[in-house]
């Protein structure tokens, strides 16, 4: 029911393209609740697709209260994580989008969260090629300094909602 993982890293490296599979996946269930980490450091990189994903996590603690993936729910109670640095490098988007297999249904997802703190974290999204743009550039952001606290945050298709009490961060 609790998981903690500290002092960790690892990475990932894929060179091909994964080949089309149009199998069903088994259902996970996977039954954390409280889940706390620190000093993890990972990195995801797809040398194929031009992506690269990392994480240089501080400490974090993840209180949840339901999660549902095969139904795409997820009810979480808290989050929170204090310095702590994301980074997302990914290709310009294509034109050719892939289409789903015969007979998937497309769920829309609803995600809830109580409580959100964050502090002292950075993000950083770049687009490497896109061209660079005047002011805030949607294709190169880094946020330092990032803090948040919120509280009631709702995520689903036709609804966007969040108590914001504090957001604060540098670009």
């Amino acid at each position: 029911d609790e998981l903690s993982l500290a002092n960790s890293a690892g990475s990932v490296i894929q060179t091909k393209e994964s080949p089309s599979d149009t199998s069903h996946s088994a259902i996970v269930d996977i039954g954390v609740r409280a889940l706390s980490l620190a000093d993890i450091h990972f990195i995801y990189e797809n040398i194929a697709a031009g992506e690269r994903y990392g994480v240089e996590l501080g400490s974090s603690t993840l209180l949840a209260e339901k999660v549902d993936l095969p139904s795409h729910r997820i009810a979480v109670k808290k989050i929170m994580l204090e310095n702590t640095n994301v980074a997302l490098v990914l290709p310009s988007p294509k034109k050719d989008h892939k289409s789903k297999p015969p007979g998937v249904a497309d769920l829309p997802w609803v995600i809830s969260l109580d409580q959100l703190r964050l502090d002292n974290s950075s993000v950083r999204y770049d687009v490497p090629g896109a061209a660079k743009t005047i002011g805030v550039d949607p294709s190169h952001l880094l946020l330092t300094g990032l803090a948040i606290q919120a509280k009631k945050l709702y995520y689903s298709e036709n609804r966007l909602a969040a108590d914001i009490g504090h957001a604060s961060f540098r670009e």
